[in-house]
């Protein structure tokens, strides 16, 4: 049991998510992909809301998206290098899951609440795609926060939103270790 433990520690010290630039092909089947979006909703959810969803987007897709960028980020008055960078991430990605935050209404339960929640899903889903060997990264960028984008791409309703888009697939090369947090400096003792 010690040697499961070590093991589960030294995975999430070692824990690195993988630039959209080096993903490729093959990408995890749909069954795995299931499986591994069962276990992100295990993340904590009070109240039990579930104030998530998923959207896959296999790369046969990613066309007609493109053009929407480029309908949307004009009629938004998107900067060109901004919708060319957005369009440039969803072509190299070999898969993309689309997390939708759906807040529930709730006495009980903030809407900041949920939202945390769903952050909490973003980052279970990076880990077992991890855990399980494939390459992954948790982005956002302008597109996420436009309303527009999200209902004439996604069809998401007025309350709903885009958490991130989580990509996925096989590693090219090993990502370099970057700079991480002097956490010394980020702990206050009372």
């Amino acid at each position: 049991m010690m040697n499961k433990k070590k093991d589960i520690i030294d995975f999430f010290s070692t824990r690195r998510s993988t630039s959209f630039k080096n993903l490729s092909t093959p990408i995890p089947k749909d069954e795995d992909l299931k499986f591994y979006l069962k276990i992100a909703s295990r993340s904590p959810d009070y109240g039990a809301l579930e104030p998530w969803r998923f959207i896959i987007l296999k790369k046969e897709k990613m066309y007609k998206i493109i053009s929407k960028i480029e309908i949307v980020g004009n009629k938004e008055g998107i900067k060109n290098e901004l919708m060319e960078r957005q369009k440039n991430i969803f072509l190299q990605s070999p898969l993309i899951i689309a997390v939708i935050f759906s807040p529930k209404l709730s006495v009980k339960v903030s809407r900041d609440e949920q939202l945390l929640s769903v952050g909490g899903v973003c980052l279970s889903l990076l880990n077992i795609c991890h855990a399980s060997g494939w390459g992954a990264n948790w982005l956002t960028g302008w597109t996420t926060k436009s309303k527009e984008f999200s209902k004439v791409v996604f069809d998401l309703d007025n309350v709903e939103s885009i958490a991130g888009y989580i990509h996925i697939g096989s590693v090219k090369e090993k990502s370099v270790e970057r700079k991480r947090p002097n956490v010394e400096q980020l702990i206050t003792w009372i």
